[in-house]
């Protein structure tokens, strides 16, 4: 599963959710991009990330 983000603020905001209160754990950081997470060791169930858009 991935979940995007328009704005790298939000990582942050999410991370803490699926971290934090999930209780899922940060297998790789990416940058100030991208988190992967994971239960149970795997190596990841979940990815966060943000994508460099062009404005319209």
């Amino acid at each position: 599963m991935s979940v995007f983000m328009w704005n790298r603020f939000y990582i942050n905001q999410v991370l803490d959710f699926y971290r934090d209160l999930l209780g899922f754990e940060v297998t790789q950081y990416y940058g100030g991009n991208a988190v992967f997470l994971s239960a149970g060791g795997y190596h990841h169930h979940i990815g966060l990330y943000t994508w460099q858009t062009k404005k319209r």
